[in-house]
């Protein structure tokens, strides 16, 4: 007996048919296959499904059939899947990308069967990445730097096809136009951004990945620790005080009146010398890890560039500063004297990919750079500064020497001298006059140390040549002092002998009765008359009469510091360029006020002479001849007014002394100073 299903009924009551000749039978309707429903996937369109391939969930396809009754299920043959326990549906897995097509027949080989299909397409989302080149431990982590940029993040799809980019979801970041599969995170501010994307609708499958955004450390220049010479400050409150090597961030530059601890340091090196820094930096900006970086600087000297390139160097997150071991320049310095009072070094580091370098600041430095290897390792700084600015490019000594000696020359007089650069005060020579010390109880006047420290910056010829000498060595130069006197024995000089520096006029023939010296030095007998003359360091009219004097010779050159006068050969060049005349003070000096500053001169003076020692074996013409001139001048000079010749009785002088006038024995060569190496 047919049962239809109870809404065909009333309907199937009244379709009864009696067939001719008997009783009526039923007319039942036949099963068909009505339609299938899919649970667990997405209805893409008509019969088509698609889904994510997730092993943790399953599809459901279900028949439904008129009657929808065991009885028929038992009838529908499926394609694919496990049916269940009914046979009304299959449970599809969803393991495997592709598209596979279910059908689904009802076999009752009567007329009105049917087949169904459903085309189910999986698909699956296999990574999400970002272009980044730093990848961190982890899933799906990478590492990017704060900046104004972005991190582009990229799903990988199976199939990697539009229809598929399409249907994925995103939780943040920015749509790249016309990349469905692709997003970008803003690099800004520093923080872990997680991105997530999903594919599917009924079981779905997503991934995450996370941008580890780390501020980058900045830096800043803060201290230098150079391998300079040492370099000393000189003046009266912070003499020979060293400065430190250092530029450290804050300190004011070096000045009159600063202590040498207190402001950045003189830098002193050798030409062809290589500079060598300790770099300190200040962490401006705090990374968010420990980040590994480098650090350069560059400068320039007589065009020649240099760089100080570090190896990596590590900042961590807490640092204050960063200390980079000593590195050296990759350029020598180059040759020749040299004074860069904005010798600048501008430093960097690099960024985060080491691509380029960022600036860290710059440092400005006072820097000598001397001729060769200083056999003086320690410099003045006011003789570091005043030989190497005046000789700048100079490469040889002899070039050197003169160009140097040149910060004396412009000095001299009142109002001027060699100004110390710690405190401003104006070196001289014997400012004083007569009354500038020169006891052995104060012997500062006699040193560079006392030329450079003393209250009144004065010193005495020694103490100017061995400032002078002090200088040279600087440089790895020898000067000699080279000791002026009247005699030729150094270990029996005669102080009372003196000599008088220009300017003095000799007046008539004079009235001194001291022979040989013919004119009185008694400034109130208008003989011997003291007059403006060769001006001294910082002094017009410094002390005039001495007893000896101290030069410098160098390459056959005398070079007088005291003065400011040099270029002269030998010692007559030099007593013709600067000496008036001759004097003794056996009878005692005069003394008085000259210009305003007390002088003293020895009471018997003389336009000068050269004594002749004879013993008697030679005649006048012999001598004379010596000298180039005849018996009678030479005899008749007023010099030889004492000399006891017995003309009358004996043809040569009496054994003693012969004084030749100045100017014949100039002219025949022969000097009334001698000079003696100390």
């Amino acid at each position: 007996m047919c049962i239809p299903p109870s809404s065909n009924r009333n309907q199937q009551r009244h379709a009864q048919v009696r067939p001719r000749g008997g009783r009526a039978r039923q007319n039942c309707p036949l099963p068909r296959l009505v339609r299938l429903t899919v649970a667990g996937a997405t209805q893409l369109q008509g019969s088509e499904y698609g889904e994510v391939v997730d092993n943790d969930c399953v599809i459901t396809v279900t028949a439904t059939t008129e009657p929808d009754t065991p009885q028929v299920w038992a009838n529908l043959n499926w394609s694919l899947g496990d049916a269940n326990d009914q046979n009304n549906a299959v449970r599809v897995d969803r393991l495997a990308v592709g598209t596979r097509r279910l059908t689904v027949t009802l076999a009752n080989g009567q007329e009105g069967s049917r087949t169904l299909h459903v085309d189910i397409t999986l698909v699956d989302l296999t990574d999400l990445a970002f272009q980044l080149p730093v990848q961190l431990a982890g899933t799906r982590r990478w590492k990017a730097y704060e900046s104004d940029g972005s991190a582009r993040v990229i799903a990988t799809t199976s199939p990697p096809q539009p229809n598929v980019y399409q249907q994925l979801r995103w939780d943040s970041g920015a749509a790249v136009m016309g990349q469905a599969q692709e997003h970008d995170v803003a690099l800004r501010p520093a923080r872990d951004a997680a991105i997530t994307v999903t594919l599917g609708n009924v079981c779905e499958k997503s991934l995450v990945a996370t941008v580890h955004i780390c501020t980058w450390p900045a830096l800043h220049i803060q201290r230098e620790l150079f391998d300079s010479l040492d370099v000393l400050n000189d003046g009266v409150a912070d003499f020979a005080n060293l400065f430190d090597k250092m530029w450290i961030e804050g300190r004011p530059n070096p000045a009159v009146n600063t202590p040498a601890a207190n402001c950045q340091s003189i830098l002193w090196y050798t030409a062809g010398g290589t500079i060598s820094v300790a770099p300190r930096f200040r962490v401006t900006t705090h990374p968010t890890d420990t980040e590994s970086l480098y650090v350069a600087g560059q400068a320039a000297v007589g065009g020649v560039t240099m760089r100080w390139v570090s190896a990596a160097v590590d900042v961590a997150p807490g640092a204050g500063f960063v200390t980079v071991p000593q590195i050296a320049a990759d350029m020598a310095l180059p040759a020749g004297v040299r004074c860069e009072d904005a010798f600048t070094i501008d430093w960097y580091f690099t960024n985060q990919d080491n691509s380029a370098w960022i600036n860290a600041g710059s440092t400005q430095h006072i820097l000598y750079v001397g001729l060769q290897a200083p056999t003086e390792n320690r410099a003045y700084w006011t003789l570091l500064d005043a030989s190497c600015r005046n000789a700048v490019g100079q490469t040889t000594e002899n070039g050197f020497v003169p160009a140097a000696f040149a910060a004396l020359t412009g000095t001299t007089g009142d109002g001027n001298g060699l100004r110390r650069k710690g405190d401003g005060v104006r070196t001289s020579y014997y400012l004083q006059g007569v009354n500038t010390s020169g006891s052995q109880v104060e012997p500062s006047v006699y040193s560079t140390r006392g030329i450079l420290s003393r209250p009144d910056g004065t010193g005495r010829c020694g103490g100017w040549a061995d400032l002078m000498k002090h200088m040279l060595r600087l440089h790895g130069v020898t000067g000699y002092s080279l000791w002026l006197i009247r005699g030729a024995d150094p270990n029996a000089a005669d102080m009372t002998k003196r000599f008088l520096v220009k300017n003095c006029a000799f007046n008539g023939a004079g009235t001194s009765n001291a022979a040989p010296y013919t004119h009185l030095g008694d400034q109130t007998q208008n003989e011997c008359v003291k007059q403006a003359g060769l001006a001294g360091q910082g002094k017009t009219n410094p002390e005039f009469d001495f007893g000896d004097h101290v030069v410098v010779w160098h390459n056959n050159i005398i070079y007088d510091p005291s003065y400011g006068v040099h270029g002269y050969a030998d010692v007559l060049t030099y007593e013709n360029a600067a000496i008036d005349g001759l004097g003794t003070a056996q009878r005692g000096m005069y003394q008085w006020a000259f210009a305003g500053t007390p002088q003293f001169i020895a009471l018997d003076t003389s336009p000068g002479y050269v004594e002749h020692a004879t013993d008697g074996g030679a005649t006048w013409g012999e001598i004379a001849v010596q000298y180039g001139t005849n018996a009678d001048t030479l005899e008749q000079a007023p010099e030889n007014r004492g000399v006891l010749t017995f003309m009358n009785m004996y043809p040569t002088p009496v054994d003693g002394l012969v004084y030749v006038p100045r100017a014949i024995a100039s002219a025949a060569g022969f000097s009334m100073l001698t000079g003696h190496w100390v």
